[in-house]
């Protein structure tokens, strides 16, 4: 039970600083996600 809690919190803390990273950086968050999947159709090609 302790495990799990720490990994819920460990959880918590990455969802929060991605969310929390995404709205400090708007348009470097929209151009890499925008530009990851070309990159990826031309890899899988």
């Amino acid at each position: 039970m302790d495990l799990l809690d720490k990994g819920e919190k460990l959880i918590g803390n990455i969802y929060y600083y991605t969310t929390l990273s995404s709205r400090l950086q708007p348009s470097s968050s929209s151009t890499g996600t925008s530009a990851r999947p070309q990159h990826h159709h031309l890899l899988s090609t």
